[in-house]
């Protein structure tokens, strides 16, 4: 039995590791996207420019949409040498649910946005937030 809790215990915490990101993901990354159209049920839709951020956690993302602010988390993570491949799912836990790509350029520290259905590839940028000391 104890064995069993043993073994049991060491496949969890490797599962529950393997969605951590890199430290190097962590941060805010923001873009605007600009206006576009997409095409739902043969309806052409056209959808205003709207700012986007993602706040990426070790287990856990915030995406800012406009005024919508939805939680996420990580479906999988790979890390390779020069970038972070990342699938999230994201809900606000009342209507609306989505799964989409991130992927980290390390050198760069830009995020790609892809997946998103009828929302064009987005290109995000690291904020660099430096705190300083007041006088």
């Amino acid at each position: 039995m104890n064995k069993a809790l043993l073994i049991f215990a060491l496949f969890a915490s490797i599962v529950a590791n393997s969605t951590v990101v890199p430290k190097v993901c962590l941060g805010q990354y923001e873009a605007k996207i600009p206006a576009f159209e997409f095409v739902d049920n043969d309806k052409t839709i056209k959808a205003s420019a709207y700012d986007v951020k993602l706040v990426l956690f070790y287990d856990h993302i915030k995406y800012y949409c406009g005024e919508i602010e939805l939680l996420g988390f990580y479906e999988s993570v790979e890390d390779s040498s020069g970038e972070v491949n990342m699938a999230v799912t994201v809900t606000n836990s009342i209507s609306i649910g989505f799964d989409f790509n991130l992927l980290l350029d390390k050198k760069t520290k830009s995020l790609k946005i892809t997946g998103l259905n009828g929302v064009p590839e987005a290109q995000l940028s690291k904020r660099q937030i430096k705190l300083t000391k007041k006088n």
